[in-house]
Order: C-alpha cells, then sequence, then structure tokens
C-alpha cells in the first residue's frame, strides 16, 4: 500500500490509504510536540518558581529561618536551612521523635493560645497562612489571625481563578491594605477550585496535590502556638522605637491592629518580612 512497494498502484484506494496514514502521523507528532513543550515550559516554571523561594529564603532575616524544633526547645538556637522543606530535611525524624517522647503533642481549644485564634483542625504555614482539610477531600485556605493583625481592617485580595495551579511557598494571591501591598504564599501545592471571601470563612478552595499528614512544613495546634509567640517578639524588634521599647499587646492580649500601634513603622517592609515576600 505505499509507493516504491512491490505491486503498489497509484489508484484511488491507494491515494486514500495514504491520505489517512499521513493525517495520523502528523496528528501524533503534533501531540508530541505539543506535550513536549507544555512538559519543557511546566518544568522551567517550576524551576524558576523553586529558584525564586530559595532567593527569597535566602533573603530572610536570621529571626524569621529559625528551625520549628528551636522554638519548641529541642534545638535552641538552630536555624533552618533547608528552605522550610521539613519533609527532605535530615534532622527532622530525629528531632521529631525526641518531641513526641518527652512533649506529647498538645492539643488546645481555640481560646488560649496567648489571645491568638488557633484552631486545632488546620495547619499553619510560616507565610500566616492556614489550611484546613474537608470531608471532600478538598483544602480550604485562609488567613491566620495574626496575619489579620497585621493587615488591618478592610484589606482587599486579588486571588487566582479556578484552575490555577498552586506551588508550596511560591506566591498565591495578593492583598492590599491601605498603600501596602504583600503576596502571600501557598501552603502547599494544589489546584485552585473557587475563590471565597472573607464573609465565607475561606479565601481559597484547592485540590491539594500532597497528603496533609506528611505536610511537615505545616504547624499544628501546640506548635502554631509557640511559633505564634515567636512571631510577635519578632514583630516587636522590627517595629521598636529606640529609648520606647515596642509593646504590641495590650494587658498580654494582642491588639486587633498591630500597624495602628506604630503608624510610622515601614509596615511595606514588615509586612514582607513577616508573610515571606521579601
Amino acid at each position: 500500500m505505499f509507493p516504491f512497494v512491490y505491486d503498489f498502484r497509484w489508484e484511488a484506494t491507494s491515494l486514500i490509504f495514504l491520505g489517512v496514514f499521513f493525517a495520523v502521523i502528523t496528528t501524533l507528532m503534533m501531540m508530541v510536540a505539543t506535550v513536549t513543550v507544555r512538559s519543557v515550559k511546566d518544568l522551567r516554571t517550576r524551576k524558576i518558581g523553586t529558584l525564586r523561594w530559595h532567593e527569597t529564603f535566602e533573603d530572610l532575616p536570621a529571626g524569621a529561618r529559625s528551625c520549628r524544633f528551636a522554638m519548641s526547645g529541642f534545638a535552641p538556637g538552630r536555624s533552618c536551612d533547608n528552605f522550610f522543606e521539613c519533609g527532605t530535611c535530615a534532622v527532622y525524624p530525629r528531632f521529631r521523635s525526641l518531641e513526641e517522647r518527652h512533649r506529647p503533642e498538645d492539643h488546645e481549644s481555640r481560646s488560649g493560645h496567648g489571645g491568638f485564634g488557633i484552631d486545632e483542625k488546620r495547619y499553619y504555614h510560616r507565610g500566616h497562612t492556614w489550611l484546613q482539610e474537608e470531608e471532600d477531600g478538598t483544602c480550604v485556605i485562609g488567613l491566620d489571625d495574626f496575619a489579620a493583625r497585621l493587615l488591618g481592617p478592610n484589606p482587599t485580595y486579588q486571588l487566582p481563578p479556578a484552575g490555577s495551579t498552586l506551588k508550596q511557598h511560591q506566591p498565591a494571591f495578593t492583598i492590599q491594605t491601605g498603600e501596602s501591598s504583600v503576596r502571600v504564599v501557598s501552603p502547599i501545592d494544589g489546584e485552585v477550585l473557587e475563590a471565597g471571601d472573607s464573609t465565607r470563612g475561606w479565601l481559597l478552595r484547592i485540590r491539594p496535590s500532597t497528603q496533609l499528614p506528611h505536610a511537615r512544613h505545616l504547624f499544628r495546634a501546640g506548635e502554631a502556638r509557640r511559633w505564634f509567640q515567636a512571631e510577635l517578639e519578632r514583630l516587636n524588634r522590627l517595629v521598636e522605637i529606640p529609648g520606647v521599647g515596642a509593646t504590641l499587646a495590650d494587658g498580654g492580649t494582642p491588639v486587633d491592629s498591630f500597624r495602628e500601634t506604630r503608624p510610622d513603622a515601614n509596615w511595606d517592609g514588615i509586612l514582607g518580612v513577616m508573610m515571606l515576600d521579601v
């Protein structure tokens, strides 16, 4: 049925066969080329995103890179050197085992966390978002109580549309508050299913591509409580006025809006440092 093959004839049936054959081959080649181009583009995008996160991590001040086990007292003074990627950290299993033996995870109620609202059903990310798994296997993402006090009242959100891909530690959406703007990083990999708002209690619903029990970089209730306290101390140092000191708590309870206590502070820079957007 092919030219230059014995007994081939240029007839209508042969021409039809050749036309169909080469049409199929061309379609397959185009499909392979398209998949290859998309794969290369995706790999480049991921690589660029990872490199940007690594640069951001290196730009963070030392106080923002504390190891989670330094905050729990099992590795005093230790800084993270693995880009907050606890899942690939060589020392994580050893310290985690030590922590579980000597200090069982303290699941506390929503109240009694130094004045901050912390929910034991949620996972908390260092960029001040929380993640909660729903019964259908999807997850919702919102801003934690610390971020709400950083941003102040009535912020506006620029949320990604459904179908967008989120990458852990990489920008997921943008918040505008007053004259300040900050990019909020995603706590986990996933696909955006829908956008929410403050009235719904969450900002994004996603389909995660990581199993939460293995999301080692996220904090649970007891860990989050210690981390919030460390973050409050770090924020105090950032806004401190020489000779006056910094007090962002009123009688031991954090104020509703941190920026109102120091309106003259560099809140653009402070928001970036506290929410990993440097």
